[in-house]
């Protein structure tokens, strides 16, 4: 079991990259929420995956799609 997760720790770090947004955004009531945009927008990333509901209302923000865990791992495929 510790061997996937090491791996898929692994798989991610090769796979991210550190992003310094560089725009203030007011979309949702929680400061942490627009952060969360503003670094996904700035990094260019194709999903936001989270369980956040007022995230998850805003459904795309600037070509970026915000999805629940299921649903991006439905996207996945089998």
């Amino acid at each position: 079991m510790f061997g996937d997760v090491d791996e898929v720790v692994e798989l991610i770090t090769l796979a991210s990259h550190v992003v310094r947004p560089n725009l203030t955004l007011d979309l949702v009531r929680d400061p942490d929420d627009n952060r969360v945009l503003a670094a996904a927008i700035t990094g260019s990333a194709d999903v936001i995956v989270t369980g956040d509901a007022d995230l998850l209302d805003l459904q795309v923000v600037e070509g970026v799609r915000i999805l629940t865990p299921a649903d991006f791992t439905a996207e996945l495929g089998p």
